[in-house]
């Protein structure tokens, strides 16, 4: 059968060959002399004449549409300009094109052409005209129908006087109630078929040439073309998406679900009523917001009506589209009232881009995923959100570049500003696989380049902050995170690249590559700062009179256990530099800063040659007590310092804290 698109549509007919054949070029009879009149017509190289007849009895239109919603112009009748394409199945060269003569208007029809003999024969229907078809089809406004056409075909047609057109097209129809005034903007209609997922291999897209409320009902009338055998199974869901020409809202979606079989059956017209009225009001589909079916947002008025449907219990949402904020003013962060709300949102592998604020005010027993933000400029405390708070919160796979935050509070981070506590004895939060990118991250203080201040018990894995400046004006600094705090979190294979971490405190600043300062019961394991070939820089002030500075190439104040990872080891590949002229105590060390902790199995590859001051050591700056301990550790690089300046330590309270440990 001739294909319309990769969907199947509907429409039957008889056709039969006429008693006489007109134009003989040639005959060829198997009984010379015998009457002929019933004989099989088998013709070589002549011009023969069909007949074909439009069986209507499967049209079906609903008589709900009788009062202004019933299509116009779908009967089966043969138009002017109809054809019938025959061709030999053998040899698809043996083809002709046979007219319509007579019939216009009624269901039967005479067609005149010329084909070669042929054992069997295939048959459809050419219609008059240029139907639009396949995945994307043209309405020339709401309720038109000049683009429908009903196509059949025949195979395996030995007998050319009569046969039945088997294979039918079929209609569709969307018949959708609109938000008031709505139906005027509307210029697109793409609806995606599956049975368990959204995907892209059953679309189809109606374009509207006119936006036009054809009877000022704020319904809108959509058609297309649908092949034969297109069917509904149960359990499928259609997804709807409106495009609009309206500047500010230029999508609306909605879910449709079939809980039992639903048939388009072949010849008809089907159609599908929907109530969409409320859909302005919803980021998505007047859904429930659940797992199976979350809200979607397409554009940026539904990402920020995310808020007005967050409640007490969980509420699911699903990014459709890559969404530019550019223009829009947010007023209010998602999520800021309290009680704060729980939720997941699945980014869907898009971008949200052009942001001037945090996207959340808070993540609360939720989670956000595979979700990608470019370009954002924030005075908030962070870019996906400013905190999260709660139990068991997920963040995996979040990608944040070409960003900058501004802020002028504490605890300020690339990704996330804060982890507040949660519930004792439980993880606040999972963050996995996610990058800060190209973003400069600035804040009063507790300033990190991916997470600001972990205040409660965290994991963190596989995570990097790479290409940009981290800058604090107060107390914790860290290039990956500002301070961590005494729970039993872990940070494990994350990095820090292509950065610069500077802090302006001079009365009591705590600032490394890596982390500003650890508490007794974190751990980070294999974690690296800088590379090979491109060191991280690490930056502190001159300090104010009797204050003491704490800077490390990896960790300026560390009271934790920094370790390997399986056989991943923590390394520090940096330059530390200090504005210090005075010669007064700065504790800085190649990798620690002040070390009162655990750090094993790691390497420092050092340039330390610009420093002046006391407190100072390739390694460590000052290991002031018996709980001071390394070991398995190496150093490799250059130093500069003045009293109290030593290639691994500068100063130690017990030498026997230093074990195993080489400098290259």
């Amino acid at each position: 059968m001739k294909k319309i698109f990769n969907f199947a549509l509907a429409a039957a007919a008889v056709i039969a060959l006429s008693a006489a054949c007109t134009k003989e070029i040639g005959t060829e009879n198997e009984n010379p002399g015998e009457n002929n009149q019933e004989q099989v017509v088998k013709p070589v190289g002549k011009t023969i004449t069909i007949t074909a007849t439009l069986l209507d009895t499967k049209v079906s239109f609903d008589p709900a549409f009788d009062s202004g919603h019933k299509p116009t112009g779908m009967s089966h009748t043969w138009q002017a300009g109809d054809q019938l394409r025959v061709t030999d199945e053998n040899d698809p060269t043996n083809t002709g094109l046979f007219d319509l003569v007579s019939g216009e208007g009624t269901d039967t029809g005479v067609f005149e052409g010329t084909i070669a003999d042929a054992a069997s024969y295939s048959i459809e229907v050419v219609p008059a005209g240029t139907p639009s078809e396949g995945t994307t089809q043209t309405q020339a406004k709401d309720g038109d129908t000049s683009h429908l056409k009903f196509v059949a075909s025949a195979t395996g047609v030995t007998d050319l006087k009569s046969f039945t057109l088997s294979e039918t097209s079929s209609i569709i129809g969307i018949i959708a109630k609109l938000p008031a005034d709505a139906a005027v903007t509307i210029n697109q209609l793409v609806i995606e078929k599956s049975t368990d997922d959204f995907a892209t291999s059953e679309t189809l897209t109606i374009n509207l040439t006119a936006q036009e409320d054809v009877n000022t009902d704020d319904i809108l009338e959509v058609y297309a073309n649908i092949p034969a055998g297109w069917g509904i199974a149960a359990g499928t869901k259609m997804f709807l998406r409106f495009g609009s020409v309206n500047a500010s809202h230029k999508v609306y979606t909605r879910y449709q679900e079939f809980a039992s079989a639903a048939t388009i059956n072949d010849g008809e017209f089907n159609y599908i009523k929907l109530n969409c009225s409320n859909i302005d009001k919803y980021a998505g589909a007047a859904d429930q917001g659940s797992a199976t079916a979350p809200y979607l947002i397409a554009d940026p008025y539904q990402l920020i009506a995310m808020d007005g449907l967050l409640a007490s219990e969980k509420h699911y949402f699903k990014l459709l589209c890559n969404i530019d904020m550019n223009g829009v003013t947010i007023s209010e962060l998602i999520n800021k009232a309290s009680p704060y709300k729980p939720f997941d949102f699945d980014g869907n592998s898009k971008t949200i881009s052009n942001f001037n604020r945090a996207l959340f005010y808070i993540i609360y027993n939720g989670s956000v995923k595979d979700l990608t933000i470019d370009n954002f400029e924030v005075t908030d405390r962070g870019i996906l959100a400013e905190y999260i708070q709660g139990s068991d919160n997920e963040v995996n796979n979040v990608t944040v570049s070409n960003g900058k935050v501004n802020s002028s509070s504490k605890n300020v981070g690339g990704l996330i500003g804060q982890i507040n506590s949660g519930t004792s004895g439980q993880t606040t939060a999972t963050i996995t696989d996610c990058t800060v990118s190209g973003t400069d991250v600035k804040g009063a203080g507790v300033v990190g380049g991916f997470i600001g201040f972990a205040n409660e018990l965290v994991s963190v894995s596989g995570c990097k902050y790479t290409g940009g400046k981290v800058d604090a004006s107060d107390t914790y600094c860290g290039g990956f995170v500002g301070s961590v705090a005494n729970y039993n979190s872990v940070i494990s294979n994350c990095q820090v690249e292509d950065a610069t971490i500077t802090t302006t405190d001079t009365d009591d600043a705590r600032c490394g590559g890596f982390v500003g300062q650890t508490q007794t019961n974190v751990q980070i394991k294999g974690c690296t700062v800088g590379t090979s070939t491109k060191k991280v820089v690490v930056n502190t002030p001159e300090p104010a009179s009797s204050k003491v500075l704490n800077a490390g190439g990896f960790v300026g104040v560390n009271y934790g256990t920094i370790t390997k990872n399986g056989s991943v080891r923590s390394q520090a590949y940096v330059q530390v530099k200090s504005d210090n002229t005075l010669g007064q105590q700065i504790n800085i060390g190649g990798f620690a800063g002040f070390h009162r902790g655990t750090i094993e199995y790691c390497d420092a590859v050092v340039d330390m040659s610009e420093l002046q001051g006391q407190y100072i050591g390739g390694f460590s700056g000052i290991m002031p007590s018996s709980d001071s301990k390394a070991d398995n550790c190496t150093l490799k690089g250059s130093v500069r310092g003045n009293n109290y300046t030593g290639g691994f330590v500068g100063v130690i309270n017990n030498a026997d804290s230093i074990t195993n440990c080489q400098v290259l």
